[in-house]
């Protein structure tokens, strides 16, 4: 009933892992060993706080937050001290640091329909990385390529595509799946994108390869849903928050 690491995960480089959560009764970012030891709170506000993401050097973590109304980028110290607002846009979500640490990638529906925007770590003017209908930035290892969920179709869940970080162009796209929303990008591999996608049994991670070819499934959990989830920064541990989401259908008489 915590929603732990519900709206984000992420891994610093010291191996601790930095997470959204209800804990404290509101939605705010934490922090934790691998072990499960040492947890601790790092934003207090009374706002929403979440997609957290962590700086290479492990000194900065930035998040979206709604504490003034609408959702913009934050960045705060490791420990959660000096934080600062780097955006004031409308709607700025999903934040994600580039490799090199200078830059921070968001969605942005700033103008009037959501799109790439990227913004100096340490402060300064926001500039739009493209027009394309774009959201889930995911940023390649060497910091030059973007992979995002095109929405270039307004009546479907959009598609996976790829740009170039430092224009903006159009890299490749993915062909939509025939069935079930398109994949979300989350983390990129050595051979390519990973991305979530569910199943009656429940959901898994899969790899669609950049060079083409036939998506790859990664794990075979055959019940649950995987929610988010995060590799560290040695590749060899997956940290993942697994679970079940219900919804209730309601019916409203008298409406007006």
């Amino acid at each position: 009933g915590k929603y732990d690491g519900r709206h984000g995960l992420a891994w610093t480089p010291d191996g601790r892992i930095v997470y959204h959560s209800l804990e404290s009764g509101n939605e705010d970012i934490w922090i934790i060993n691998a072990d499960g030891s040492g947890r601790r709170q790092l934003t207090v506000d009374p706002g929403v706080d979440e997609r957290p993401s962590v700086s290479a050097d492990g000194r900065h973590i930035v998040f979206a937050s709604n504490r003034l109304g609408a959702f913009t980028v934050w960045r705060m110290d490791a420990g959660g001290g000096n934080q600062r607002q780097l955006t004031h846009g409308h709607d700025d979500v999903n934040p994600i640091v580039t490799p090199d640490g200078r830059w921070v990638v968001y969605s942005s529906s700033t103008s009037g329909r959501p799109t790439l925007w990227k913004v100096p770590v340490d402060g300064g003017e926001a500039a739009q990385v493209t027009t394309l209908a774009s959201m889930d930035p995911v940023i390649s290892p060497d910091g030059t390529l973007v992979a995002f969920r095109y929405r270039d179709d307004p009546n479907t869940d959009g598609r996976l595509a790829v740009l170039r970080l430092s224009d903006g162009a159009l890299v490749k796209t993915f062909p939509a799946p025939p069935e079930g929303p398109a994949p979300q990008p989350r983390e990129w591999t050595a051979d390519g994108i990973a991305y979530l996608r569910a199943a009656s049994g429940g959901s898994n991670i899969w790899v669609h390869p950049l060079t083409g070819g036939a998506p790859r499934q990664l794990t075979h959990f055959t019940s649950g849903r995987i929610i988010r989830y995060a590799w560290s920064r040695d590749g060899r541990s997956l940290i993942y928050t697994q679970g079940a989401i219900n919804n209730d259908v309601m019916l409203i008489r008298g409406a007006r």
